[in-house]
């Protein structure tokens, strides 16, 4: 047990991107929960992505002549048992996770410090974009 909690530990302070995931997808759950309230755009792709499950592509593109967000939308709702709501949850989540990834392996590359990484790790975690 003690090894296993010395390995996470390790594996943990490596690589400060690895946390930042894991408090994303943990903030991105926390938001998906505490807020039940869906923005215009947010119920323009919810529409959209329903059509597109319902295979009614002239009516989607009619909607919403951008199909590529509501489609991944659509796509991951028809191969999981999940709703679209959800999908559309799940799936912002992993694009935060992916865009966080992403800014801190330009700030490590870029040459940051500890001490950068860490100011960057929480800029861009409490950024405002989930809500």
């Amino acid at each position: 047990m003690g090894a296993t909690i010395q390995s996470l530990g390790l594996w943990m302070s490596q690589d400060i991107r690895r946390i930042a995931v894991l408090v994303s997808v943990a903030l991105s759950i926390w938001a998906f929960y505490a807020n039940d309230t869906i923005n215009v755009d947010g119920i323009l792709y919810l529409d959209v992505a329903h059509q597109l499950t319902l295979g009614n592509w002239n009516e989607a593109y009619r909607l919403y002549n951008w199909l590529f967000y509501p489609s991944l939308i659509a796509g991951l709702a028809m191969v999981t048992p999940f709703d679209i709501v959800a999908s559309a949850g799940i799936l912002n989540t992993i694009l935060y996770a992916a865009v966080i990834w992403l800014f801190l392996t330009v700030l490590r590359y870029s040459g940051a410090d500890q001490k950068t990484m860490l100011a960057g790790c929480l800029i861009i975690l409490i950024h405002p974009f989930r809500s």
